[in-house]
């Protein structure tokens, strides 16, 4: 398994960078305690939209009421 260096946590989500490529990857804790892996990005910046997207504690999956 290739490490994942740590770079940043916003809000439930955090960011890291594969050691051996420049992808980054955004993984999400939801409300349920679930770690839910949203993908490899290439730059930070859209690591980071991602991740801000998620920042409130708001699972995606759910209907808004």
């Amino acid at each position: 398994m290739r490490p994942l260096k740590a770079i940043e946590e916003i809000g439930g989500a955090d960011i890291g960078q594969w050691s051996d490529t420049k992808l980054y990857n955004v993984k999400y804790t939801n409300v349920e305690g679930k770690l839910i892996d949203l993908g490899d990005f290439k730059t930070l910046n859209k690591a980071q939209k991602v991740a801000y997207r998620y920042r409130t504690g708001e699972d995606s999956a759910k209907p808004k009421e």
